[in-house]
């Protein structure tokens, strides 16, 4: 199997919230969806982190992570070549599937010795393209063959880009 990807997984059953000893990391990951959060991220020496509408709110409940909790959830989504790929290179970009409830690019890192995770939740369904809320010439162009498109990206935005005003 390719470094690339993770292997999908059925779902372990949930700990519930506490300490993070008994936590799985996909009781973390459904948090994340049931919350409608875009990105968990994890370090150690701080709680559980979810950008949500593009805000970051700690998760206290769960308490501060360690780096043994931190090297325990890598090992929960990576396989062994993907584990030896990380050992190495000291960084690693998979995806991990929970089924049922979606799929996650993940980067992992390893940041002032210890493990360092984001993992940003991608819907399982496709929106259609009306409800994107495109300009119909949008609509038009991607569904051109061998059609390019640019878009210039404006993450957490405050106020509307220029041409929008």
């Amino acid at each position: 199997m390719s470094s690339m990807y993770s292997q999908e997984r059925d779902a372990p059953p949930t700990s519930g919230p506490g300490r993070p000893e008994g936590l799985h990391i996909d009781d973390l990951l459904r948090l994340t969806a049931e919350a409608q959060a875009s990105d968990l991220h994890l370090k150690a020496g701080r709680p559980p982190v979810l950008r949500t509408h593009g805000r970051l709110v700690a998760h206290n409940s769960y308490g501060a992570l360690t780096e043994a909790d931190m090297r325990r959830f890598l090992e929960q989504i990576a396989n062994r070549e993907q584990l030896e790929t990380f050992d190495e290179t000291l960084e690693l970009d998979i995806s991990y599937a929970l089924p049922s409830v979606a799929r996650y690019r993940v980067n992992v890192a390893m940041q002032r010795k210890s493990v360092t995770m984001v993992m940003r939740r991608l819907d399982e369904t496709i929106p259609p393209i009306d409800s994107l809320g495109l300009p119909a010439i949008c609509q038009e162009l991607v569904m051109r063959p061998r059609a390019c498109c640019w878009s210039p990206a404006t993450p957490a935005r405050a106020s509307p880009p220029p041409w929008h005003r």
